[in-house]
């Protein structure tokens, strides 16, 4: 599946880039619990149910990129459980998580950001948006193809 495009698609049908509210149009359920070590957040699917878990001490900018990243996953690899395939399979997870970075860039910035922000570093721009440069460094790399 194209990121960019199902992003979009999702994006224009529900007027909306706020991850959250694409969940609750999806009925996709999501919970915030804390987890524990590195993991900020996962996705899973659970006797038919879409479920993404997103770690409740993540500050306010985290909570936005994992959910839309986990969004991604959730639209791109619904019948896949990441978490169980970094855990016990020798299957690279790396292009399935690619796949959501993008879908995430896709959903948290719109392509006018770099013509509304001219002349700003990459850095500023994840400033003034509130998201991470590595999200916004992805969305410049992939911003025509």
């Amino acid at each position: 599946m194209n990121a960019k495009y199902e992003a979009k698609k999702l994006i224009n049908k529900y007027k909306t880039n706020n991850p959250f509210e694409l969940m609750d149009y999806l009925d996709i359920l999501y919970i915030r619990y804390p987890l524990k070590g590195n993991l900020r957040g996962y996705y899973t699917k659970e006797f038919g149910e879409k479920v993404i878990c997103i770690d409740s001490n993540l500050c306010d900018e985290e909570v936005n990129l994992v959910a839309a990243h986990e969004l991604g996953h959730a639209i791109l690899h619904e019948d896949k459980n990441i978490l169980f395939i970094s855990r016990n399979t020798l299957q690279s997870k790396d292009k399935l998580e690619k796949q959501a970075n993008k879908f995430a860039a896709e959903i948290l910035l719109d392509d006018s950001v770099f013509s509304e922000y001219y002349g700003y570093s990459l850095e500023e721009i994840s400033k003034c948006e509130c998201v991470s440069y590595e999200l916004v460094e992805h969305k410049y790399n992939n911003l025509n193809k």
